[in-house]
């Protein structure tokens, strides 16, 4: 008998140690998902960001020394 109550308390504790890993695991998850979801969500809005500015200029119309001086800021990067 005490070692049926043995046998139940330690199949108790694994099963809590399951359960606490597989609540480690599943947060884990919820974080990637929710950073990749954040990171979409900046890239888009700097996607935005620069078709606005490629359409002021467009509109406007730019001299070929400021074009030039864009060309190589941006390629320093």
């Amino acid at each position: 008998m005490d070692n049926d109550n043995e046998t139940k308390l330690e199949q108790e504790r694994i099963l809590a140690k399951y359960n606490a890993n597989n609540q480690i695991g599943l947060a884990l998850i919820t974080m990637g998902q929710n950073a990749l979801k954040s990171a979409t969500l900046i890239n888009g809005g700097a996607a935005i960001t620069l078709l606005a500015f490629v359409g002021n200029i467009w509109d406007k119309g730019i001299d070929h020394e400021t074009a030039v001086f864009l060309a190589k800021s941006s390629s320093r990067q």
